[in-house]
């Protein structure tokens, strides 16, 4: 066994399949971990039937738990190299075979982490490093289309579960790093992700645009934002110590982007609360799932910013 691919899927669609069918003439093993979402079941028998190993979570643990699951499956069968994707993940015939030989490549700077596509969507995720002129390390990498050694996962450890949602990668990216161990990008690799709708960057009803984000913005389903503010800040007590420069960079960033998901929401005063009690999370150390109460709350909020056009690219967090 070479290389196992892991793909969560939450509600597939019919999509996914097509997915499915690009990746496993790649792989030795296609490992499919379903996160007890309400449909898909017609969709989860096809893959099955097209030689994927089914998993179905008794319930819905969120993104860290799903791909534990297939990572502790691809361990037990003696995978060398675990990719991860998520349902909407779409890989040209050659994409497996370019981020090995990126690994191989990198192998001489050091112990490799994982190694991602330079590009998601047009997000760039690797970047030129200070130390090595032929080497690509990765920021903010998102882990669908992530290649990871399976000798990581016994050096780092898993996913962090408690996280549920939303950054499970960006931690997982720092884990690495406080390690020692490299995360690289495959030169001119780009990996397309389907993800959504793109909004108008407005502020006070006027359309903004700042420098390096632009004037659109991707905003996530709004119960996620109590995630996205909790394991921001458990994250930051985690790391603060060894990634000073980049949690104070990306904190400002998230800042920014809630200051403006805030300006956006309707009822806005609902949004606050889900916030609000992700900050509260954060401070008590509650993790896992959001009370299913609050969820229920955030459902009510809508975006009010103009939709400019279906995106085919990820913001900076992902996960179903």
């Amino acid at each position: 066994m070479t290389v196992a691919a892991v793909m969560t899927t939450y509600n597939p669609s019919q999509k996914t399949v097509a997915n499915a069918a690009r990746i496993r003439p790649q792989v030795d093993a296609l490992i499919v971990v379903d996160d007890a979402g309400d449909t898909g079941d017609e969709v989860l028998a096809t893959l099955e039937a097209a030689g994927a190993i089914v998993l179905r979570q008794p319930t819905n643990g969120g993104i860290g738990a799903a791909l534990n699951r297939g990572v502790n499956l691809a361990l037990s069968i003696d995978a060398k190299f675990i990719l991860t994707f998520d349902q909407d993940s779409t890989i040209a015939d050659d994409y497996v075979a370019s981020l090995i030989d990126a690994y191989d490549a990198g192998r001489k700077h050091g112990a490799i982490g994982f190694v991602a596509p330079e590009f998601f969507g047009s997000v760039r995720q690797g970047f030129e490093s200070k130390q090595h002129s032929d080497l690509l390390v990765t920021q903010n990498v998102i882990q669908s289309g992530m290649l990871i050694p399976a000798e990581t996962f016994r050096s780092a450890g898993l996913f962090d579960e408690s996280l549920f949602i939303d950054l499970v990668d960006y931690e997982y990216e720092l884990r690495i790093r406080a390690l020692n161990l490299l995360g690289i990008a495959a030169p001119g690799i780009t990996f397309v992700h389907e993800l959504g709708t793109l909004y108008e960057r407005r502020l006070f009803g006027f359309r903004l645009s700042l420098p390096g984000l632009g004037s659109t913005t991707t905003y996530s389903t709004p119960f996620r934002y109590y995630y996205r503010v909790r394991n921001r800040l458990v994250i930051n007590r985690r790391y603060k110590r060894h990634e000073r420069s980049t949690i104070r960079r990306d904190t400002s960033i998230d800042f920014i982007h809630f200051l403006f998901a805030l300006q956006t929401a309707r009822p806005r005063r609902t949004l606050w609360r889900v916030m609000r009690a992700g900050w509260k999370a954060a401070r008590k150390n509650e993790m896992g799932r959001m009370p299913a109460a609050l969820m229920k709350e955030a459902q009510t909020t809508r975006w009010s910013a103009p939709r400019v056009v279906s995106s085919t690219e990820s913001s900076p967090q992902t996960s179903h």
